[in-house]
């Protein structure tokens, strides 16, 4: 009987190892990647796995490096994956120049590979269009590896092996994906420019005195640029300046515009290879972030997209920035190239809501619950510079969740998606309510999926060019011209707008530090009269650790930051004479910890002394009334 049993057991045995080996080639033959699977591009930086930046241009000089990124998704079989990519080069005449394979294998659930070539060009290539052809071979030979991962148990029990091995197949043999791009080799690459953020130090001017207009200038190709920047008065040329632009990057030009005569006259800016930009663009290369911002209509109220990570962005935090956010509210604090456009864009955005709903007075704005959480601390101080900047009539009431916006009029929402439910905002748009989504994310959009997520409440684009001249005009693509009114007097005032002290990181608002650390000083002055200096000042305990002559033009301000060294332990009062400005910091001494009290020494006058004698003669009547008082009530 037991011989039988055996036979009929091993029978069944190869029956099924039979069907499982038709199962795996089965399953091997219907599972390989199609070609929608496999991605290539030229491209100047990898972040990792589906994001990168394409390279612009597509044309190299001899001596540079070409990056490819090859890479396949949905290719794992049965916890294995094999692939080979190969890349072949053909020059404008047809002959291969280059070829190259790489191998990638995996034995894991990992179901996307990549890679990125390096391809060194020749000085000896000859200039014009080349072709590169890129496929990816799905060598994975399934049964073997298979059969080592069933084999892998007893292998460990009896041979001390721990893992299974990968088996491959000849490339002849494997199916594939293909993928045809081209490129360019030639000994100079043509220049690209955008021009953006034109603003003159002062519109109205004294006669005989110059002025200066200030422009940014945008490379987004991935090679150095040159070029030559000119500033005209009234169509005449009257300064020009060369300005070499690294690769995704930015500079700010400086022209000299000289003394005018009384009235008006247009200035305009002008540059080889280049075109104006509508939108301020946030820049933290390699990534520039410059893509059109759009609105729409949902009932009665308005959503405005942004591509460009405005609000996190002015601090210079990025898809792949490793920035903290203590950094982060560091450079908020700077005056930078980042900070200044954001503040722009959100104040146009702030004022076509504002001129679209018939906003009166001020307008509420809130941070809705779901944004990114940094946002929380740098949205209401950079509403605090719109408001500073422009006078807008703004006020920041925290956030708010979908179902408490009674009292908001704008709403701002800063994620790389939309989690959100789309119905319990409907009562806020019925109400004129505006929501501004402001994605940080430079590789995702979501401006199509609002429009399907409001599509049943009536959603449809709206015309949002006037989001570009709202408040500070930004249409340099229709020429933009700025009038300065040269007026004959005015008298110089200097007006303070901000003070702020700042000791080391952790040592908190208001600064507690050591003895002799250095505190940061830093206020902001303007000037609202004509152009002209004055000496400005600034106390601490009512000593001068700051003087210095300022010279502004007209509506030109300045920051600026000196260092102050506390030599004893105590409180420390800083002040700016003619300002009700103010700010403390407190000193300890490393040894005790202690902070001393010898810097406050309140002054004795006469008319604390009346005032003591004051207080005194009013308590001894008011204790007189109480005890006649209980007198006549007894």
């Amino acid at each position: 009987m037991a011989p039988a049993l055996l036979k009929q057991c091993t029978r069944g045995a190869a029956i099924l190892i039979f069907v499982t080996l038709i199962l795996i080639v089965t399953t091997q033959s219907c599972i390989a990647f199609s070609p929608a699977d496999f991605h290539a591009a030229i491209v100047s930086n990898v972040f990792g796995y589906g994001h990168y930046i394409p390279r612009n241009p597509l044309i190299f000089k001899p001596g540079e490096t070409m990056k490819v990124y090859l890479a396949v998704d949905n290719v794992n079989i049965n916890r294995a994956a094999a692939v080979d990519f190969v890349v072949i080069i053909k020059d404008p005449k047809g002959y291969v120049v280059y070829g190259k394979v790489t191998s990638l294998s995996t034995l894991s659930y990992k179901d996307k590979l990549y890679t990125v070539l390096d391809v060194d060009i020749p000085e000896d290539w000859i200039c014009g269009k080349y072709t590169l052809d890129a496929y990816a071979f799905d060598v994975l030979d399934t049964l073997p590896t298979q059969l080592s991962y069933n084999d892998l148990y007893y292998k460990i029990l009896y041979s001390g092996e721990t893992s299974p091995s990968i088996s491959t197949i000849p490339r002849k043999e494997a199916p594939y994906a293909k993928k045809e791009l081209t490129f360019y080799v030639s000994n100079s690459v043509p220049e690209k420019f955008y021009l953006f953020n034109e603003k003159l130090e002062a519109k109205t001017l004294p006669v005989n005195v110059s002025n200066t207009v200030i422009v940014s200038i945008l490379n987004p190709r991935d090679v150095e640029g040159k070029t030559t920047v000119r500033v005209l008065v009234d169509g005449k040329v009257v300064d020009s300046v060369s300005v070499s632009v690294p690769p995704r990057d930015v500079k700010t030009v400086s022209l000299k515009i000289p003394p005018l005569k009384g009235g008006e006259h247009v200035i305009k800016v002008v540059a080889d290879h280049t075109t104006y930009l509508l939108n301020l663009p946030i820049v933290v290369s390699p990534l520039v972030y410059d893509d059109s911002v759009t609105a729409g209509r949902v009932k009665n109220g308005t959503i405005i997209y942004s591509p460009n990570d405005y609000v996190l962005g002015s601090a210079g935090i990025t898809s792949e920035s490793n920035v903290s956010l203590s950094e982060a509210l560091a450079n908020l604090n700077e005056t930078t190239l980042n900070r200044e456009d954001a503040v722009k864009m959100i104040t146009n955005m702030l004022a076509y809501a504002y001129r679209v709903e018939g906003y009166k007075g001020v307008v509420n704005i809130a941070l809705l619950k779901g944004s990114d959480e940094r946002a929380e601390k740098i949205l209401p101080i950079l509403l605090e510079i719109v408001k500073e900047e422009s006078h807008a009539p703004i006020r920041y009431v925290g956030v708010r969740d979908a179902l408490h916006l009674k009292d908001v009029d704008i709403l701002f929402y800063v994620n790389s998606s939309p989690n959100f439910n789309p119905s319990f905002l409907i009562p806020f748009f019925e109400k004129n309510g505006t929501l501004i989504c402001d994605n940080p994310d430079y590789w995702t959009t979501y401006r199509d999926e609002l429009a399907v997520m409001f599509y049943n409440y009536g959603w449809n684009y709206t015309d949002a060019s006037g989001i570009y001249d709202s408040y500070y005009n930004l249409r340099l693509d229709k020429g933009l011209v700025v009038r300065i009114s040269v007026a004959t007097e005015l008298p110089t005032k200097f007006e303070f707008l901000s003070l702020e002290v700042r000791g080391p990181p952790g040592s908190g608002m208001p600064p507690l530090v050591n003895v002799s650390t250095p505190i940061n000083v830093t206020f902001k002055v303007r000037n609202l009269g004509k152009s002209g200096s004055e000496l400005i000042k600034v106390l601490v305990n009512g000593e001068t650790a700051f003087s210095k002559d300022i010279f502004l033009k007209t509506g030109q301000s300045e920051t600026i930051t000196f260092q102050y060294i506390p030599s004893k332990p105590g409180s420390y009062r800083v002040t700016i004479p003619g300002s009700d400005l103010m700010q403390v910091f407190f000193v300890k001494s490393p040894s005790s910890g202690q902070v001393g009290v010898e810097k406050l020494k309140i002054k004795k006058t006469p008319e604390h002394r009346a005032g003591a004698a004051i207080v005194a003669i009013s308590a001894g009547v008011l204790a007189v009334l109480i005890v006649l008082r209980i007198f006549m009530r007894d």
